[in-house]
C-alpha cells in the first residue's frame, strides 16, 4: 500500500525529495494534459521558478492518488512515493483523509481568459491550413483528372483521322496537327494554373505557420 505520512510521526527521520518524473507525469495526466505538455509541466516543476509549485503538485498527486485507490487504478510503481501531506491526528484514521498543509485550492490562471482565445486562435489557423492543402489536392487531382480525359477525346478523335486518311491524306495530316497542337495548349495551360495555384498556396502557408509560430510563442509566455 503506499505510505501515509501522519501529524504525529516523528519527521525529523524524514528528507522530503522532489516528486519523480513518474509521479510528475501521474499528476499531469490528471489535471494538466489539456493545458501542457508533460515535458513543460515537469519542467516548470524542477525549475522551482513559481512560487508553491512543488507544494500544489504533492497536493494534487495524493488527490490523485486517493482517487484511485478507490477506484483501484492507483500504479503500484508510485507506492513509495512521499509527498508534503500530512493526516492530522484529529482525523479519524478510518476515513483516510488527506489534507495539505498548504492551500487546498487549484491555483488560479489569470491568464485563462487570453490563454483560450490564443488556443481557439491556434485552432483555426491549423484548420485553415489542413483546408488549404486539401484545397490544393483536390485542384491538382481535377485538372489532372481533366487531362486524362481530353487525352482520352483526342486519342479517339485521332484514331478516326486515320480511318479516313485514305480518302484525303493533306486533311487528315492537319486534322491531327491540330489536336496535338490543341492537347499541348490545354496541357500548358493547366499545368500553368497547378503552379500559380501552388505557388499561391506555398506562400500562404508560410505566412499562416509564422501566424501560428507567433501564437504560440505568445501563449506560452503568459504566466500561470
Amino acid at each position: 500500500m503506499p505510505k501515509i505520512v501522519r501529524e504525529d510521526d516523528d519527521f525529523s527521520s524524514f528528507i522530503w525529495k522532489d516528486l519523480s518524473r513518474d509521479a510528475l507525469a501521474f499528476v499531469h495526466a490528471h489535471y494538466f494534459s489539456d493545458e501542457m505538455t508533460v515535458d513543460d509541466y515537469i519542467k516548470t516543476y524542477y525549475s522551482n521558478k513559481i512560487r508553491y509549485f512543488k507544494e500544489e503538485a504533492d497536493r494534487l498527486f495524493e488527490e490523485a492518488k486517493e482517487t484511485c485507490l478507490l477506484a483501484g487504478t492507483f500504479p503500484e510503481a508510485l507506492n513509495d512515493v512521499w509527498t508534503r501531506q500530512v493526516i492530522k491526528k484529529s482525523d479519524s484514521p478510518s476515513e483516510n483523509k488527506v489534507k495539505s498543509l498548504f492551500s487546498q485550492t487549484k491555483p488560479i490562471d489569470k491568464n485563462a481568459v487570453e490563454r483560450s482565445n490564443l488556443t481557439q486562435k491556434m485552432q483555426q489557423i491549423e484548420n485553415e491550413l489542413d483546408d488549404l492543402a486539401r484545397l490544393s489536392r483536390n485542384f491538382e487531382e481535377n485538372n489532372l483528372e481533366f487531362i486524362r480525359s481530353t487525352q482520352s477525346l483526342l486519342h479517339t478523335s485521332d484514331e478516326l483521322t486515320n480511318q479516313t486518311a485514305h480518302h484525303d491524306q493533306k486533311e487528315a495530316y492537319q486534322e491531327q496537327a491540330t489536336f496535338y497542337e490543341l492537347q499541348q495548349t490545354l496541357a500548358y495551360y493547366v499545368n500553368r494554373q497547378n503552379d500559380t495555384l501552388n505557388e499561391k498556396a506555398r506562400i500562404a502557408k508560410i505566412n499562416k505557420e509564422d501566424c501560428l509560430e507567433k501564437l504560440y510563442q505568445e501563449r506560452n509566455k503568459l504566466a500561470w
